[in-house]
């Protein structure tokens, strides 16, 4: 049975080493998340802090290697970046490492070989970001007509992260399928581009308003996400799919039961009645959250199924928030059953207090769970909990977020 990785200070400098392989590799990573001020405290040992910076190899997807964090130990400077070498975020690097002898996903750093490298020029990592795309979507393709809801020019599009194939995003109100059926969408379909594969993409522009027919291809998991193939038509006449995209664009009331009404905004992923100010009675008084009700499958223009469920939520809120509180001190609480916040002069406190503290601030009901936002009333800085609750009850805690 493999040991369990230890990052914890109650070890020599030894034991900690010993964790990782004696042979380097080089890896190439993505830096998600490297020391800023107000991160958390480092553990220590002797006069060295286990410092630490997380990576993720985007060209792998959501596989289960393609995440993972680099450890070193260094002695905290007092002036200057306290924990060097710096890490720039979203940005790449090539580094010399030793792989953690337990199996998880975890180095140590040796050397920076190289920083904010351009992965565009990295054949390796292009042909396997480019396999990972196409194999997402269904060979045959297809055609659509769509109503543009937003002007998008793809030589103006900026991705925060360098990216091997880079996205741009048409977003669609309406939608002429094959079957000669016209229908409002809350939809967007991938417009890729790059330097190779994609490059006729790079001169592309829609305009919101106007009609254009696509060849596509679709998202093996799911047929509503699409990646274009080829612009067939520009500027198609099609006066029913025109006004349909232009009804969409536009807000819709929606009553809520002893709530202000909600509104449907149309949303390029998804459409909602949402309302940003919604009175939250508990025992802790009366404040505002936000809640969105995504609307029906078949009907955008109602949210019927969301909305028995947020009702439902706020009749058992008192329950439910000594459930979903207790369980997000319980996730968070160490081995000591206490709370270590990054406030140094809250310092590590008690469960209890930290549910007294806390509080929702954003809902968001979906088809078959909601998704729950907790303010942690700057314990974790900046920071947020988040969380997600089946219908049935069934808790997925997520962990802080900002």
């Amino acid at each position: 049975m493999e040991q369990k990785f230890r990052k914890d200070g109650n070890q020599t400098r030894e034991e900690f080493l010993a964790q990782f392989s004696d042979t380097t590799e080089e890896i190439t990573v993505l830096i998600r998340h490297a020391w800023t001020k107000g991160s958390s405290r480092y553990n220590k040992i002797g006069n060295e802090e286990i410092v630490e910076v997380y990576y993720n190899l985007p060209w792998l997807g959501d596989e289960k290697n393609a995440f993972g964090t680099i450890y070193w130990l260094a002695k905290k400077k007092l002036l200057g970046y306290p924990y060097p070498p710096k890490f720039k975020e979203r940005s790449y690097y090539r580094l010399k490492v030793r792989k953690c002898k337990s199996g998880e996903n975890n180095y140590y750093l040796e050397e920076v070989l190289e920083k904010e490298i351009d992965i565009m020029k990295d054949d390796n990592i292009y042909f396997a970001t480019l396999k990972k795309y196409l194999d997402a979507y269904r060979e045959e393709t297809k055609e659509v007509t769509v109503c543009c809801a937003e002007d998008l020019d793809i030589s103006k599009t900026k991705n925060p992260v360098q990216q091997a194939i880079r996205r741009g995003v048409l977003d669609c109100s309406a939608i002429l399928e094959e079957d000669g059926k016209i229908k409002p969408v809350s939809r967007c379909i991938t417009v890729p581009f790059d330097d190779r594969h994609f490059s006729a993409n790079k001169k592309l522009k829609f305009k919101a308003g106007k009609n254009y027919r696509l060849k596509v291809m679709e998202e093996k998991d799911n047929p509503n996400a699409m990646s274009l193939v080829q612009v067939l038509e520009e500027n198609v006449e099609d006066e029913a799919l025109s006004a349909v995209g232009a009804m969409a664009s536009q807000p819709v009331s929606w009553p809520v039961e002893g709530f202000e009404d909600f509104e449907i905004r149309w949303s390029r992923y998804e459409v909602y009645a949402g309302n940003e100010c919604v009175p939250w009675q508990d025992k802790k008084g009366v404040k505002e959250v936000s809640v969105y009700l995504q609307c029906d499958e078949d009907n955008w223009m109602t949210a019927h199924k969301t909305t028995a469920e947020f009702l439902k939520f706020y009749r058992d809120r008192d329950a439910l928030r000594k459930k979903i509180f207790e369980a997000i001190a319980d996730e968070m609480a160490n081995e000591n059953g206490k709370i270590d916040t990054w406030d140094e002069y809250v310092g590590e406190i008690t469960k209890t207090a930290f549910m007294a503290r806390i509080s929702f601030s954003h809902f968001n009901f979906g088809p078959d769970a909601v998704d729950i936002m907790i303010n942690l009333d700057d314990l974790f800085t900046d920071h947020d909990y988040n969380l997600s609750m089946s219908y049935d009850g069934t808790l997925d805690l997520q962990g802080l977020i900002g």
